[in-house]
């Protein structure tokens, strides 16, 4: 079993909110398909989709695949739902897939974002980055009413799949409110089938770790000692995408370093 029935009021505005998205013109060159962020309810849904959509055999070893970096955008990881150029859950695709290749992307400033080089279109009515922003503000609601997204230290945003599968079956990870979305998860999706299998494999844990190392030095030990920290925070750990990364950037500057 992949997915429980208490979820599919959570699911329905998932659903509700992709059907607002428009249409892009994607060429299918697979080479912008990296293991996308995404909220929980997001993570819930895709592999809802995986589950539906693939035979369990495929879909236990796409799950269980060893992380590959993507050759194109540093510190991503390939999505491995990914085959040959084409997604094989392309129907329950993230928000972050839906959205790439967007001109109106380009109008939200988000640092090292790689655009589409292939300069596509979309195919229903344009938006601009306003739309963008409330659209995404509307995205995280559905998971604010389950649990603090901004709860401090850890400010749970950025995950990316590997990430959500590691907080789901690492019961080491337990800091703050990743109990919390443990339990969450595995209220709403059943993934029991690879218990004993997965092994995590980004490296959350020691990323987690070190950012409550973080909290407990505040005003205790000197800036130099705290840079190090955050620039480990910020640049050892690849397979987490973007999680911590910004706050990370934005804590280094407070301290008069740059990125």
């Amino acid at each position: 079993m992949y997915f429980l029935g208490m979820a599919h009021d959570m699911l329905r505005r998932i659903e509700d909110l992709y059907r607002e998205l428009p249409g892009v013109a994607c060429e299918g060159c697979g080479e912008c398909c990296v293991s996308p962020a995404c909220t929980l309810a997001e993570f819930v849904y895709l592999m809802k989709g995986a589950g539906e959509q693939l035979p369990a055999g495929i879909f236990r070893e796409r799950v269980l695949s060893t992380p590959e970096e993507h050759p194109s955008y540093e510190n991503n990881l390939k999505c491995f739902f990914l085959t040959g150029n084409s997604c094989c859950v392309h129907s329950a695709r993230t928000g972050a897939c839906r959205l790439f290749g967007l001109p109106a992307l380009r109008e939200l400033g988000i640092r090292d974002m790689v655009y589409c080089a292939r300069g596509i279109k979309a195919t229903g009515d344009n938006v601009d980055a306003a739309w963008i922003r409330e659209w995404l503000e509307r995205l995280v609601q559905v998971d604010a009413a389950l649990y603090a997204y901004g709860e401090e230290p850890y400010f749970v945003t950025g995950f990316n799949v590997h990430c959500w599968l590691d907080i789901y079956f690492d019961e080491s990870i337990d800091a703050g409110v990743f109990s919390d979305l443990r339990r969450l998860l595995r209220d709403h999706l059943d993934l029991g089938f690879l218990e004993g299998t997965y092994v995590p494999q980004t490296g959350l844990k020691e990323k987690v770790d070190k950012i409550s190392v973080l909290s407990a030095m505040q005003g205790m030990a000197d800036p130099e000692t705290i840079t190090r920290l955050l620039v480990s925070i910020r640049d050892d750990y690849p397979r987490t995408g973007t999680y911590y990364v910004q706050e990370a950037l934005a804590l280094l500057a407070a301290l008069g370093n740059g990125p």
